[in-house]
């Protein structure tokens, strides 16, 4: 009799549970989850874009097509790390030096050395294979003239507006042999810079040839700026 006693009062005690356990995890739990969303709360947002019109958009696109261009290029020997600008407004890539030199002309001249045709022919068949998959751009071959007066002569070029577009000419000739004739823009910027104060040497930096690669009816890039 006594035996049975005990054996049940044992099994009774080993059976009752303490009242206050469920509600401390729960208490714990809930704790957690403050503490979790209170972390969340506090993480900083990342700062927003503003919205882009679609004109900015299209801009920015063709930014990024042109600045993957312009690394292409970039690793060729013909061009260089320093030969490309990566113009942003408007998009286009000024190519300002074909074999580690920009291209001059003598004074009320438009004839390149041999050198100097060699090298943009080079510039070319790059140019030519990098945006083969690109219709939408073109080849603009820019032209200009130092500011000294030009001389009459009974052939062209009478000014310094034909000269500049005459230079411009003779380089895309080039182009046009690497196959770039159906790419090509020819623009004579006429006269830049100031005479007064310069020397020989500083006036030819006005009598030069620069390309952009930009795409069809944007505006040049800023001449002046470069």
């Amino acid at each position: 009799m006594s035996g049975g006693l005990v054996g049940r009062r044992g099994s009774r005690d080993d059976d009752q549970e303490n009242p206050a356990w469920p509600g401390l995890v729960d208490l714990f739990a809930f704790g957690m989850v403050t503490m979790l969303l209170l972390w969340v709360s506090a993480i900083p947002e990342p700062p927003k874009d503003p919205e882009l019109t679609p004109q900015e958009r299209e801009r920015r696109a063709q930014v990024e097509i042109l600045e993957g261009i312009g690394k292409v290029l970039k690793d060729k020997p013909v061009f260089g790390q320093d030969a490309l600008i990566v113009e942003q407004n408007p998009p286009a890539i000024r190519v300002v030096r074909f074999s580690g030199q920009e291209i001059f002309f003598d004074s009320a001249e438009f004839v390149l050395s041999d050198a100097d045709r060699k090298a943009i022919g080079q510039a070319a068949v790059e140019i030519r294979v990098a945006i083969a998959s690109r219709p939408e751009l073109i080849v603009v071959v820019n032209g200009t003239a130092d500011p000294e007066p030009f001389r009459p002569r009974p052939t062209p070029p009478r000014d310094n507006i034909e000269l500049s577009a005459l230079r411009a000419a003779e380089v895309s000739r080039i182009l046009a042999a690497e196959g770039l004739e159906k790419r090509l823009q020819v623009v004579g910027l006429g006269t830049r810079g100031e005479a007064e104060g310069k020397t020989r040497e500083q006036l030819r930096e006005y009598r030069k040839v620069f390309i952009e690669l930009r795409t069809k009816g944007a505006p040049r890039a800023n001449d002046d700026a470069h």
